[in-house]
């Protein structure tokens, strides 16, 4: 998978390390994988930034790759982020890959709320 400034390399099952399409730098990771929500199970789509990256668009680019993939696989009609309540960028992040708040749930282990955001296969 690529997208206009990043190429995406596997790096397991349902997960890719992200790379500077320009330089060949390693610049993230992301991926995919399932959770629970309100009962029932979702795919959660997940990144991760270097530092020198943050706040120029590279995750809702590389959101919206995981996205495609991730409604190309048969069965997945609906994808999940979970972003911690105090985390900007991540949530801005979400919602210009085109994603709505549906809601809140507490963090594992007391570390604040995460806000779940989904997006539905169009369709």
């Amino acid at each position: 998978m690529d997208t206009q400034r990043m190429q995406l390399r596997p790096a397991g099952e349902n997960g890719w390390d992200l790379l500077v399409r320009q330089t060949g730098e390693e610049c993230g990771r992301c991926g995919l994988r399932k959770t629970q929500w309100n009962k029932k199970t979702l795919w959660e789509i997940f990144w991760e930034l270097s530092p020198e990256y943050l706040h120029q668009g590279y995750a809702a680019e590389a959101v919206r790759a995981v996205e495609e993939y991730a409604f190309s696989q048969p069965g997945i009609e609906e994808v999940c982020a979970l972003v911690p309540d105090t985390d900007q960028p991540g949530i801005a992040a979400a919602l210009r890959s085109g994603m709505a708040l549906k809601g809140r749930q507490d963090a594992p282990e007391g570390q604040g709320m995460l806000l779940v955001f989904v997006k539905e296969k169009k369709g």
